[in-house]
């Protein structure tokens, strides 16, 4: 199944827990070596931890090791997520029922 995907999607998948310092994996790639969309798909994949944590003290430890991996490279990113942090998650203020099914496509984490 893996051999049926298109190789530069396959490659951006690949490469997306690589970090820019060279500290990732699975080829402890560095910089301008990682694919630009597959960086892009890292970062996307430190929000979304963000969004779909359970509390509100998880996603800010979920976006306070986002602010230390990426604010050197993206430091205008990280304090516009900084700046309204708090008021993207008022949502957490509610009873976990009432927004669990919200945030995801996952049924069984909806019905459970």
């Amino acid at each position: 199944m893996v051999s049926q995907i298109p190789l530069p999607i396959a490659q951006i998948v690949y490469q997306h827990h690589e970090r820019m310092g060279g500290s990732g994996y699975p080829q402890a790639l560095s910089g301008k070596d990682i694919l630009l969309e597959a960086r892009i798909m890292a970062v996307a994949d430190e929000v979304r931890s963000i969004f779909y944590a359970s509390s509100k003290s998880k996603a800010i430890e979920f976006f306070e090791a986002l602010k230390t991996a990426r604010e050197k490279d993206l430091p205008s990113a990280v304090k516009c997520l900084e700046n309204s942090l708090f008021s993207c998650l008022t949502y957490l203020q509610f009873p976990q029922e009432e927004w669990v099914c919200l945030r995801t496509t996952n049924v069984i984490e909806r019905v459970n």
